[in-house]
């Protein structure tokens, strides 16, 4: 075998243009690779003899299995059991069940992130080829969506919470509003009643003052005579509602008083929440292109 085809034949299972005899080394040297659908090395057989390799749930190889080139995930194992994944962007030990080193970017999807953590603690469903908060496209937005202590979730929450808020300080404003309309008219008319009976207005003007309080009714009609003659009995009901009404509306507003600026801390802590969620896509945009960056360039 000459120099000329030496680089082909280790690790190639034959070169384009060698000779027979250079092919007939390749073979045998050539290994075939059975992979599990997360690319971990389960077989290998290189001839009549095969290697079975199994591993823990983080990618510790167990005792008794012969060590290869490739291994858990399909990424490279280093002699000292350590992967080094990014292209040496981080070193991750499956003994330990944990890298070596913290992550740069995950710190910005959750406040109690674990920037240690191998695919954030779920080896099972997800893979961490970049050394930064694993499968960046699949685990980040799934973490970003499923937790409630990371940005976008705690966005959610808030503006839930500003929501709610605000539909029961609109209730109460309403309730207020329609008190006071309520309080306001039945004033007016315990004074028009009172001013016709002490003969302080006439009944024209006392007519149209009630319709003007209230246009569904006609003037001269059953309901302004009623109104209008009113009995010392029914004064003191309609004077007892009035303050009944009074009392109710004051009660409203201190609620009220106290919503509002209730209102005003839950629409800035979404507004934070909102700020954090830019942030941390940004910071997930800004590392997802400079791996695509960095993988380019190695592969150039």
């Amino acid at each position: 075998m000459t120099k000329k085809h030496a680089p082909y034949t280790k690790d190639s299972i034959f070169a384009l243009g060698s000779p027979p005899h250079a092919r007939r080394y390749a073979l045998a040297q050539s290994k075939l690779l059975a992979t599990d659908l997360s690319k971990s090395i389960l077989l290998i057989a290189q001839g009549v003899v095969q290697q079975n390799s199994a591993y823990s749930p983080y990618g510790e190889l167990r005792p008794g299995c012969a060590r290869n080139l490739l291994a858990y995930n399909g990424e490279y194992l280093e002699r000292a059991g350590l992967y080094l994944l990014g292209h040496g962007n981080r070193v991750y030990s499956p003994r330990l069940m944990r890298f070596l080193s913290s992550d740069r970017i995950g710190v910005f999807l959750q406040r109690n992130y674990n920037a240690y953590a191998y695919c954030n603690g779920d080896p099972i469903n997800y893979s961490d080829p970049s050394g930064n908060v694993g499968t960046l496209k699949q685990l980040a937005q799934k973490s970003l969506i499923s937790h409630g202590d990371n940005p976008v979730a705690a966005a959610e929450i808030t503006r839930q919470r500003f929501n709610a808020r605000l539909i029961e300080t609109g209730k109460l404003l309403e309730e207020f509003k329609s008190t006071i309309e309520s309080k306001n008219q039945l004033t007016e008319i315990l004074s028009i009643s009172t001013q016709y009976q002490d003969k302080k207005i006439d009944t024209a003007t006392a007519e149209q003052s009630l319709h003007k309080l209230l246009p569904f009714t006609l003037e001269g009609g059953a309901a302004h005579k009623k109104m209008l003659n009113l009995s010392r009995e029914e004064i003191k009901t309609y004077t007892k509602t009035t303050e009944q009404k009074a009392f109710k509306a004051e009660k409203l507003r201190r609620e009220i008083a106290v919503h509002i600026p209730l209102l005003e801390t839950e629409l800035i802590a979404y507004f934070d929440a909102l700020s954090t969620v830019k942030a941390a896509m940004s910071a997930m945009n800004r590392q997802h292109w400079q791996s695509a960056d960095k993988n380019l360039r190695i592969r150039q």
